[in-house]
């Protein structure tokens, strides 16, 4: 997964792999199994205080057939570079979330199967039945250097927790001779806890396969946010080679898209690739490219895109014909 994206980001994929790559089905996916969470982190849409007065789509859990469905289509018409099980939610509350990872590892859906985890949960088997699924790569959201930090970050007194069951990942690969999964421990940066990034790297650098320390973005205006980078706006990236499904079936134009702000369709009636190269989909990519972003109620206020590079003329056109040549 390392060789896919740009240095410092495992969202925003290097320029050149684009180029290589243009076509008519997602390189990426983001599959939301779980829209809930056992967790109050002060940057997420969901509890801040930017977006809580929003009415939020209803918590749910993705339902299997749907899940079969998509993934079927992605062995079929894939595989993806990247699958992503995750998207708002906490991914491992799925009941079946194991089953789901082995499923798509089965199918090969995907080159590499990651997937964001908080790691608070108590269930020391389900550590093993993760490591057993097959799965690529797993990112462990901790944010926190210590307890005082992580409380007011998280929302919840976990970190015993967190770091127990991270450790515990680590050791029970090594138990069972196993290359995979490759794992790494992340902290988001904000104004208040940037001096603790060293720390934060001094702490898990001996344990990790990866310590990555990334700077907070606003998540698409679910978070208010002032970045100081005085860019001028290019095309985001993600809408170009990636898409995400929520778990209704509700297709987004993007992962950041945290309460169906731009809906393209629904694959609970249609197929991805069907609602990737729709007419709609196309209308806000000839958007983006002409910095036509007030038009798009997730792009508007974001100020993710400027976190990774500008494609330039020539492979943002380029990757636009690729999928008109479906319609």
């Amino acid at each position: 997964m390392l060789d896919y994206f740009i240095p410092g980001s495992y969202s925003f994929m290097k320029p050149e792999l684009l180029a290589e790559r243009q076509q008519d089905f997602p390189l990426m996916l983001n599959i939301e199994t779980a829209f809930s969470c056992n967790l109050r982190c002060f940057f997420c849409p969901p509890h801040n205080g930017t977006s809580r007065g929003e009415k939020m789509r209803a918590v749910g859990m993705m339902d299997w057939a749907l899940y079969v469905k998509i993934i079927d289509e992605c062995a079929s018409e894939g595989p993806l570079l990247v699958l992503n099980m995750h998207k708002d939610g906490e991914p491992t509350l799925h009941p079946r979330f194991c089953d789901m990872l082995t499923y798509a590892k089965t199918k090969n859906a995907a080159e590499v199967i990651h997937f964001n985890t908080n790691a608070v949960f108590e269930d020391d088997e389900l550590i093993d039945k993760i490591l057993d699924s097959g799965v690529d790569d797993i990112t462990f959201s901790i944010d926190a250097f210590d307890s005082a930090r992580y409380r007011r970050t998280k929302g919840r007194d976990k970190l015993e927790t967190v770091v127990r069951n991270v450790e515990k990942f680590y050791e029970r690969r090594d138990q069972k001779n196993l290359q995979f999964p490759y794992m790494r421990v992340k902290m988001i940066g904000t104004e208040e806890n940037r001096e603790e990034f060293a720390l934060f790297k001094k702490r898990w650098e001996p344990v990790a396969d990866e310590v990555q320390c990334q700077q907070i973005h606003n998540f698409a205006g679910g978070l208010e946010l002032n970045r100081t980078e005085d860019l001028a706006r290019y095309a985001c990236e993600f809408p170009f080679y990636s898409t995400a499904v929520n778990t209704d079936g509700v297709v987004a134009l993007c992962h950041r898209d945290y309460n169906g702000k731009d809906i393209m369709g629904n694959v609970a009636d249609t197929s991805i690739k069907e609602v990737y190269n729709s007419r709609k989909y196309q209308e806000y990519l000839h958007a983006l490219r002409d910095n036509r972003t007030d038009n798009l109620p997730i792009c508007r206020t974001c100020d993710n895109w400027k976190d990774g590079p500008d494609l330039g003329d020539a492979l943002t056109e380029g990757l636009i014909a690729a999928r008109e040549r479906y319609l």
